[in-house]
């Protein structure tokens, strides 16, 4: 008899466990769900600025026109960053554009940053089939911390792994950092 009150008792502890971790799940995502979509309200008033030129900004291109240098297939290159100045000598990047093309091989990256100049939005479309195993990835960010991966899968099945995301928000904290430096320095040199 005591036996199966000690089995009751566990098996209503586990349940209840069980539940528990279910509804912290569900409120950690509900969560992350609510920061998800103030970050898009955010990207998505920063495209309204640009458009309304409320944003200073500077282009840099390399083969604006796309010409064949060389025969050896084409090469594109752009930059535009977006931005406000706190102080004359003092850039707030607020989003970043790259896109580099080489012949039929697309990268289109946006860094979209905060107002204290932390990336809080990191958007790639590309098309490089070989080296990466998705068409698309949205990465959102929290105090300089990964918030949020979110990436589309290829239909192609012959794909080699890439880098783990971990391993990419790395790499995309560092670009933004580079992103922000480059920036002053022309704003710098003028």
């Amino acid at each position: 008899m005591m036996g199966l009150l000690i089995w009751k008792y566990q098996r209503s502890s586990w349940i209840l466990l069980f539940i528990l971790f279910v509804s912290t799940t569900q409120l950690w995502a509900q969560s992350n769900a609510a920061k998800v979509q103030a970050i898009d309200e955010v990207y998505r008033q920063a495209r309204i600025s640009i458009s309304q030129k409320k944003w200073l900004s500077n282009h840099f291109t390399i083969n604006l026109k796309r010409h064949n240098l060389n025969h050896s297939g084409y090469y594109h290159y752009s930059e535009k960053f977006y931005y406000a100045l706190v102080t004359p000598s003092s850039p707030l990047l607020q989003l970043a554009l790259v896109r580099r093309e080489k012949e039929n091989v697309d990268y289109q990256q946006e860094f979209l940053f905060n107002p204290e100049g932390k990336l809080i939005y990191f958007h790639e479309k590309q098309n490089d089939v070989k080296n990466h195993p998705y068409r698309e990835v949205k990465v959102y960010f929290e105090r300089g911390k990964l918030l949020v991966w979110n990436q589309s899968n290829q239909t192609d099945l012959r794909l080699k792994v890439g880098l783990s995301p971990k391993e990419r928000v790395k790499i995309i904290l560092k670009e933004a950092r580079l992103l922000q430096k480059k920036l002053a320095r022309q704003l710098e040199e003028m």
